[in-house]
């Protein structure tokens, strides 16, 4: 499941890959039931390959575009919503509704990144107070060159996620608001929108259309929840009463992804320097060189730039541990391969960022110094790093 490191919206869509009745080689049988993305690639593979027949001068991305847009949504069995996007995409791909559409909608999904709070910009008079929100602007492309398009815009809303329990601590399998977890009422859970305006689409133009896309009134910021649903539009043709729906999947955090820590809670027990069992050691009775020795870390999100670094008396980096230099540091927990991201700790480090030139650290008193890159942040600034840095110990 989603999101991706930069909060992109993933999934795109879904398709069947469970208990699929398929080929299989020959002298096994020549057919298995089978699941997985084996299953659910095929299906969309042949799916495009429909498309591209009925409309050869689709572009990938508008391939991309049609199949997000017509697929349907899928319903939760556990909370009675829509799947959360991040679970689900836009939903079911439908090959026939995207032969069929006479739309096209930029962007296809929505990935909301940052909420702010208060009045809302571009609508007068509208103040949400802690609520938090953000606006976005979808375009409609009225591909039918002879009926006016009529637009309706609904919102359906999804059970909001968190990676973390209330008290703060890491969960390595999404938590969903609501129930034991989050007692609230049920109309405070969904996220909404506000539309400024829904004018037609003249045959063969564009319309733009802004909106504010509301997070559930329930979230409390420090809960490190993400919300979602998708934004529906209705639409009919000329005098057409047929209404066909089309929907565009968002998703985002209640809050400032930018802000959020890439390292484990510290009641996780990371980082720490470690013995070969991944023992936690006391730095100040720790010799470096009399025994084997990690420095370790459980990372919450993945980092684009983590630094791991020797550290004197006098607070000078002089060098890289081995691995100490990372152009991605990805996501780790108890089930993740690896468990937790690991370095040997040792006399050897390197002073160039691709970790060719090594020298060995002088005996003395030495600490880690460690920094990992925020999600979406700027390697130039500082401040967009999480820092951690050991207790000193002895290098002999």
């Amino acid at each position: 499941m989603g999101p991706d490191p930069y909060l992109e919206l993933s999934p795109h869509v879904l398709a069947p890959g469970g208990n699929v009745y398929s080929t299989y080689p020959i002298k096994h049988g020549g057919y298995m039931v089978l699941s997985g993305t084996s299953m659910s690639c095929p299906y969309v593979a042949g799916a495009i390959a429909l498309l591209k027949e009925a409309r050869p001068n689709l572009t990938v991305s508008e391939i991309d575009e049609i199949l997000s847009v017509t697929a349907k949504p899928l319903v939760s069995p556990a909370t009675g919503s829509v799947e959360h996007p991040y679970k689900g995409g836009a939903g079911l791909i439908n090959i026939y509704d995207a032969i069929k559409s006479r739309v096209t909608i930029d962007p296809p999904r929505i990935s909301i990144k940052n909420t702010t709070q208060g009045a809302v910009a571009g609508f007068a008079g509208m103040s949400l107070g802690d609520t938090r929100w953000t606006t976005c602007t979808i375009m409609l492309t009225n591909t039918d060159k002879s009926n006016d398009m009529r637009v309706s815009i609904g919102n359906t809303g999804s059970a909001s996620l968190s990676m973390y329990f209330r008290n703060g601590s890491i969960a390595y399998m999404p938590l969903t608001f609501g129930g034991n977890n989050w007692p609230v009422e049920p109309e405070n859970t969904l996220p909404t929108i506000q539309v400024f305006d829904t004018p037609n689409v003249p045959a063969g133009q564009t319309q733009e259309y802004t909106m504010a896309i509301i997070a559930p009134k329930a979230l409390n910021n420090t809960d490190k929840l993400f919300f979602g649903g998708t934004v529906d539009f209705k639409l009919q043709w000329g005098n057409e009463t047929t209404t066909s729906i089309y929907s565009v999947p968002y998703a985002g955090l209640n809050g400032d992804y930018t802000k959020l820590d890439v390292l484990a809670p510290l009641d996780s027990g990371y980082p720490m320097l470690s013995d070969i069992d991944g023992n936690p050691l006391d730095p100040a009775k720790l010799v470096v060189g009399e025994v084997l020795v990690y420095v370790q870390f459980s990372m919450a999100i993945p980092s684009h730039l983590g630094i791991v670094q020797l550290v004197n008396s006098t607070n000078d980096a002089v060098g890289y541990i081995p691995g100490g230099y990372m152009d991605y540091v990805p996501h780790t927990c108890p089930t993740c391969s690896p468990p937790v991201l690991q370095f040997e700790l040792g006399r050897t480090i390197f002073t160039d960022e691709g970790l060719t030139n090594s020298v060995q650290a002088p005996a003395g008193k030495y600490h880690i110094h460690a920094a990992f890159l925020r999600p979406l942040g700027d390697e130039g600034n500082s401040d967009d790093f999480q820092v951690w840095d050991s207790q000193a110990f002895t290098i002999a």
